[in-house]
């Protein structure tokens, strides 16, 4: 009779899941997106992965997993899983069966003790800074550091740091994120399954006095705050403020050649690993390479590692990470990246800089001395990438230059 209740359960699942789609975090700091969350046991969870016209259930161990959330802003956390199966399928029904996500303001967790959660509008945010409107109106910003995730209004999310850390906080403030939503959620009216209308067209802007700067027609942005730039991306809906200095821009050539240039440099550190982890490789060259290798990224990023042989992740600076690519315990590695492209295009923000976010498969291989595999995986990698420009004297004359840089990744090592 268990088993028979177990079966309705997935096939209800199944049926609710068809048309939703999942994001899940790993751990070790990956992530999975456009899966759809069916079935747990008391080990695995099962996701349907759709590619082209059929499907496939693909399994994931739970304790690998730290937490699923559907892009309508509803998620579920496996340490709040019970360990029978049907206690863990009722509760995968009530995820799949609750209402999206709909509160009228953006939902900050931040770092501290207990865990803090801020409410506000977001009107400004890049890599170091969220600048925000709180429920008073009144200006105010964290710094990135500080910020564990972000709930958005439209049920978007952002996860800043590693998802177990993560998990670990929404467990400790679940209840209160809850009771926060509950008060900020969006009038009945406002939710209603009814047809969006058509946006009606920005009146153009007024033009300028003879003597007077353009100054747009539609609302100002809000006053930054301090030490944040006073400038807003266009993706915030922002104008440049009175008076600001134009930031430069790339047209549609050069943006197309540097959005190429960030895959190239990708393949780029691929062809340095490989170099690296050669043990016929002589030393002097490997050391070479790990130089030329760290110069295309960003000072101080890192990279994070997890091992077969400890759980949780680690974070190395990009040097030192390489030296420990060099000493691997096998005879010779490759590693190579497939599906290599932009998971997030290349825009501009307030800093005048553009960021994008490269993704790809990498397939490490550890080889013996007979070249053998002792030792392969197969992880998705996410790389983020800056491109920012300044001012270079040539002939005597200041000539504005464009350089593109790698950021953080997440490269797991087999061991």
């Amino acid at each position: 009779m268990k088993k028979q209740i177990v079966g309705l359960v997935v096939l209800m699942a199944l049926g609710i899941a068809a048309s939703a789609q999942d994001i899940i975090y790993l751990t070790n700091g990956n992530q999975f997106e456009n899966l759809s969350l069916v079935e747990i046991d008391s080990k695995k969870i099962y996701f349907l992965d759709k590619r082209g016209d059929s499907e496939i259930k693909r399994p994931f161990k739970r304790s690998g997993v730290a937490m699923i959330f559907r892009k309508d802003g509803r998620y579920l956390l496996m340490s709040e899983l019970e360990d029978k199966a049907e206690l863990a399928q009722k509760q995968l029904e009530e995820y799949l069966s609750s209402p999206p996500r709909s509160v009228g303001y953006d939902v900050i967790i931040a770092k501290a003790k207990p865990v803090k959660i801020v409410v506000g509008t977001i009107s400004y945010e890049s890599e170091d800074v969220i600048n925000y409107e709180n429920e008073d109106g009144n200006a105010a910003s964290i710094n990135k550091k500080e910020v564990l995730a972000v709930f958005y209004k439209d049920g978007n999310h952002q996860i800043v740091k590693d998802p177990d850390e993560v998990a670990e906080a929404l467990l400790k403030a679940r209840k209160e994120i809850a009771a926060i939503e509950t008060k900020i959620a969006k009038p009945i009216q406002e939710i209603a399954a009814t047809p969006t209308p058509e946006p009606i067209p920005e009146p153009e802007p007024a033009k300028p006095a003879v003597e007077e700067p353009a100054t747009p027609t539609t609302a100002t942005p809000s006053e930054p705050v301090a030490a944040t730039p006073v400038t807003k991306p266009s993706k915030n809906k922002g104008r440049p403020a009175k008076n600001a200095r134009a930031m430069p821009t790339l047209n549609e050539n050069e943006y197309q050649g540097y959005r190429q240039k960030g895959i190239d440099k990708v393949k780029e550190f691929e062809a340095y690993l490989n170099v690296i982890a050669n043990k016929t490789t002589d030393p002097d060259e490997k050391d070479k390479a790990i130089e030329q290798a760290a110069k295309l990224f960003i000072p101080g990023s890192t990279i994070e590692v997890t091992s077969l042989n400890k759980p949780g992740t680690s974070k190395y600076e990009i040097k030192d990470y390489l030296t420990r690519l060099k000493l691997l315990p096998y005879a010779s590695a490759k590693l190579e990246w497939v599906n290599v492209g932009y998971v997030k295009e290349l825009k501009q923000e307030a800093d005048g800089n553009y960021y994008g976010t490269i993704t790809g498969e990498q397939t490490f291989v550890g080889l013996d001395n007979s070249g053998q595999p002792l030792y392969s995986d197969i992880t998705k990698k996410n790389v983020k990438v800056r491109l920012n420009s300044y001012q270079k004297q040539i002939e005597g004359a200041e000539t504005l230059q464009w350089e593109l840089l790698l950021g953080s990744i997440g490269i797991e090592v087999g061991k």
